[in-house]
């Protein structure tokens, strides 16, 4: 019997030495990337690799590193260490945990950075102007649900911004402005604040299955450019001599 034992034994070690082993590759090949994700050279093992560039929807994120976290295998999960795009030629950057279980996707402490105008290409929501500069996010938990989550906590901060368009003429600087992200009922829920010297914007916006909505209000601060009042009667109504309310919806 013991030696059926040792056989066994060796048989099992055999497979995680071939397992640990196989070049990461061999992982994309298993799971191939969908029609708007194309994957450069790869190298290292499926536990702890590297990719040297990755384009997603058109946007450029280089030497994405990953490690696996082997102990979450014994509770159902797949779960990798992640370091991506911090080549400043990157028009994305992030860190942080992400992973897979029965339950869907989830990740913790994710950590993402891009250019506002990125930002925009990538948002699900029309945007009819141009965005500049940095979009920062520090993401504590976020896990899958329907139609969206089940759990998010993080915040969003949009540093150094401006608005372009053309009927704004010069670009419009605004104050940073921060959204903290929660999830509600499957939705997820941003309220937004900023630093009450442009705007003052005090602002909620849900996304839903198939739409958004914005509600708040608008407080120009001391720095809100003189003239723009009547640019605000467009997306916001009067409510007293310096505050204006924002409804605003839509679908997807």
């Amino acid at each position: 019997m013991s030696r059926w034992w040792l056989i066994a034994f060796a048989l099992v070690m055999y497979l995680v030495f071939v397992v640990a082993t196989l070049p990461a590759q061999f992982g994309l090949w298993l799971m191939p990337a969908p029609n708007n994700l194309h994957v450069g050279k790869v190298s290292g093992s499926i536990w702890q690799g590297q990719i040297g560039v990755v384009h997603w929807q058109g946007k450029i994120i280089k030497d994405v590193h990953w490690d696996i976290n082997v102990g979450q295998l014994l509770l159902g999960r797949i779960e990798a260490d992640i370091v991506a795009g911090q080549d400043m030629t990157s028009d994305i950057a992030i860190t942080g945990t992400a992973g897979m279980s029965f339950s869907g996707w989830y990740a913790d402490d994710i950590e993402l950075a891009m250019p506002a105008s990125v930002a925009a290409e990538l948002s699900p929501l029309p945007l009819q102007v141009e965005l500049e500069g940095m979009i920062d996010a520090q993401i504590t938990v976020a896990s899958q649900g329907s139609p969206w989550c089940s759990e998010l906590e993080g915040v969003v901060t949009w540093r150094n911004p401006k608005v372009i368009a053309a009927a704004l003429g010069n670009p419009f600087k605004l104050d940073n402005t921060r959204a903290q992200l929660s999830c509600v009922n499957g939705e997820v829920v941003a309220k937004v604040d900023d630093d009450k010297q442009v705007m003052g914007l005090e602002v909620s916006a849900t996304l839903a299955a198939t739409s958004y909505s914005v509600s708040g209000t608008i407080n120009p601060g001391p720095q809100f450019p003189p003239g723009f009042e009547q640019g605000l009667m467009f997306v916001a109504t009067p409510i007293s001599n310096n505050s204006y309310q924002i409804e605003l919806d839509g679908s997807l």
